[in-house]
């Protein structure tokens, strides 16, 4: 029960890092980000402290590049009851949680906790 505290916290900080990462700097002139550039601000700072290969950089990009995808449909739909949509993010933070457990070394799981604790709690 406690690890799936901590991983469900992790979870959180790694979406609220990664959606307050993000640059306008990084947006075209047309106002769109180009594809190079959303991938270089894809992994929130907690991850890119992990020294993460090549192969985990792809992986986790396109873990992310899926989340940014469901969390605008999730915010696009009005339909949503607020119960459903809390349970949507549940779902999909639950989705990234399971990724981040493919992905990462027992090593990574565990710097990246060590990180989350010695940042204070703070999410951004």
């Amino acid at each position: 029960m406690k690890r799936l505290s901590v991983t469900t916290m992790l979870v959180t900080a790694l979406l609220l890092t990664a959606a307050s990462g993000q640059s306008p700097s990084t947006q075209t002139p047309a106002g769109n980000t180009s594809s190079q550039q959303m991938q270089e601000t894809k992994l929130p700072p907690l991850i890119a402290a992990l020294k993460l290969s090549e192969n985990q950089k792809r992986k986790l990009q396109a873990v992310y590049e899926d989340r940014d995808k469901q969390l605008m449909a999730l915010k696009q739909d009005t339909s949503m009851s607020e119960e459903t949509r809390k349970t949507r993010l549940s779902q999909i933070n639950q989705n990234i949680n399971d990724s981040l457990k493919k992905i990462l070394t027992e090593k990574q799981k565990k710097k990246i906790v060590e990180l989350r604790q010695n940042r204070g709690g703070q999410t951004s």
